[in-house]
């Protein structure tokens, strides 16, 4: 089949929207700046020069407006309400908390949360801390959201005795001696959401019901959702070790290149071992000299695995360890994918048996027995896992009522069931079919004769069936460079930005893309002496 062609984007215009947003204002709001003084009075005219200070001000329900900047570590303590909601937000995501030597015994961790309630920390960044980028202690929904966390001593982030605690779109790397998000001590009910967790020396997500430290020693209810999690375990740690979960769900999580094993269901320090917990439509790609992608041990209860993608390239292991064989009997696992090594264990590695014996034994019944990468993702030596158009995984799982998004949020089921791992395919398919568009219709095809082609309409979510000029992107040079704007709409698409002088020869070098969110741009210096210089982008569908 030769491969699909490309539409370029050569147009651009730019629509300015304008929002009045009307509702109640609570709680008062107070401003930190670099150019602050911690003798003003917090006004946006006259802010604070740190945090702390801040935090010293506010009462339940007020929120605290961080410009970006730097700022020295601070402690959060008992701020909050059950009844309020009490925000920190650096709008900018480029206040950055530093390591201090003025806070006794909570210097090791750049920020300190302890016995908060109902308080957001959003927009963060801190680095290098002694102990953790931010430790949360006994505090009570707390939520802690776009912030950066590197290469700490031991946690991006910690939480202790803590329930109903929210991690999401974080990014936590480089941990030095241990993890990049660490649940700990009896604390229920967490989510951990939408984080990049990468590149440290332990796991990247850890829990641990550490019963010795007080508490019932179970963490029941956790979501752990939407995370991608790789370059972990150096100095071992699964990309999930998790302890002492009971009741939860682990969904739409992708994981790849971690050193150890991939997920991990344990009892350690934990009061007990897991039950109730479904592990559904997770990516789990493990290499060579890795360990299994997932180890079930000290079971109690049933453990339900559906929709995995489970790959292992180390092929003498496979997908599954469990350290008896009742850890294997309380494992329910079906509609599942299997790639690379062929090997279970049900004796703690003690021994083996083949992927062929066990499924001979009436074992996933329903499991796809053996994929590819390259016949089932779209690049995986570039960690693009996304399911390539003709990918046996897809339709292949069974519909889930915990899973009803992907990692992206493309609602499931597109096609005429689930896909299995963490990407859901078939958007344009189903974006032609709504608008009662044939399937087979090319892409190059204008319906509405507005001379835009059938996928940059679907791309640009534009209407096909009506002739309105397209106005999603705007050219505009800025500062010595040329740059093109756009909103970034579909998941399944590829984009790419090249620049041209005689709009012949087309080429990447030299312009920078940003990274794939709900806007994009792309731009390219403008050389001098050059009397034409063009950018455009490239809309393909892998």
């Amino acid at each position: 089949m030769p491969p699909r062609p490309a539409f370029i984007a050569h147009v651009a215009a730019l629509i300015q929207l304008t929002f009045l947003v009307v509702g109640a204002v609570l709680g008062a709001e107070y401003h930190v700046s670099p150019a602050g003084l911690d003798s003003n009075n917090g006004t946006q005219a006259a802010p604070f020069r740190e945090i702390r200070r801040a935090l010293s001000a506010i009462s339940p329900g007020d929120t605290v407006i961080v410009a970006d900047g730097s700022y020295k570590g601070f402690d959060a303590v008992s701020l909050g309400s059950a009844n309020t909601v009490t925000k920190i937000i650096a709008p900018g995501r480029k206040a950055i908390i530093t390591k201090t030597t003025d806070r006794g015994i909570n210097n090791p961790n750049n920020m300190v949360v302890w016995l908060c309630t109902n308080v957001v920390f959003e927009g963060l960044q801190t680095f290098g801390s002694a102990n953790a980028g931010m430790r949360i202690i006994e505090s009570n929904h707390v939520t802690v959201r776009h912030g950066v966390f590197g290469n700490h001593y031991r946690w991006g982030v910690v939480t202790s005795h803590s329930n109903d605690i929210v991690l999401e779109y974080n990014d936590c790397y480089g941990s030095i001696e241990q993890h990049g998000i660490y649940v700990a001590n009896s604390g229920d009910r967490p989510i951990v959401r939408g984080n990049r967790l990468h590149d440290n020396v332990g796991s990247g997500l850890r829990s641990n019901g550490d019963v010795i430290q007080g508490g019932d020693g179970i963490i029941t209810g956790a979501l752990f959702e939407n995370n991608i999690i790789y370059n972990n375990g150096s100095l071992g740690g699964a990309g999930m070790n998790l302890d002492g979960l009971q009741d939860g769900i682990i969904r739409n999580n992708l994981l790849y290149n971690n050193l150890a094993t991939g997920i991990a269901l344990f009892k350690g320090g934990g009061a007990e071992g897991p039950k109730g917990m479904q592990v559904l439509n997770n990516t789990i790609i493990t290499p060579a000299a890795a360990r299994y992608n997932l180890r079930i041990t000290d079971v109690i209860g049933p453990i339900t695995v559906r929709n995995n993608l489970l790959y292992n390239a180390t092929t003498a292991k496979g997908p599954f360890s469990w350290n008896t064989p009742s850890d294997a009997a309380w494992t329910d696992s079906d509609y599942n994918a299997f790639g690379g090594g062929r090997f279970i264990s049900t004796d703690g590695e003690t021994s083996r048996i083949s992927l062929e014996t066990w499924f001979a034994s009436g074992h996933e019944p329903h499991s796809i027995p053996l994929i590819t990468l390259e016949n089932s993702v779209v690049a995986p030596a570039g960690a693009d896992f996304r399911l390539k158009t003709g990918s046996p995984l897809i339709d292949a799982g069974t519909t889930l009522a915990n899973v009803t998004t992907d990692i992206l949020g493309t609602s499931r089921t597109l096609g005429n069931a689930p896909d299995i791992g963490v990407y859901e395919h078939g958007l344009y398919a189903a974006w032609k079919a709504t608008l009662g568009i044939p399937l087979a219709t090319p892409d190059s095809f204008d319906s509405d004769a507005d001379g835009i082609p059938l996928l940059m309409e679907y791309a640009m979510n534009s209407d096909p069936k009506a002739a309105i000029p397209m106005r999603q992107l705007a050219v505009t040079r800025q500062a010595g460079s040329l740059q093109l704007s756009y909103p970034l709409q579909r998941a399944d698409l590829v984009y790419a930005a090249e620049t041209s002088s005689d709009l012949k020869n087309w080429t990447s070098n030299g312009v920078e893309h940003s990274s794939p969110g709900t806007a994009s741009s792309a731009s390219v210096l403008i050389i001098p002496n050059r009397s034409r210089q063009f950018l455009r982008l490239k809309i393909t569908l892998p």
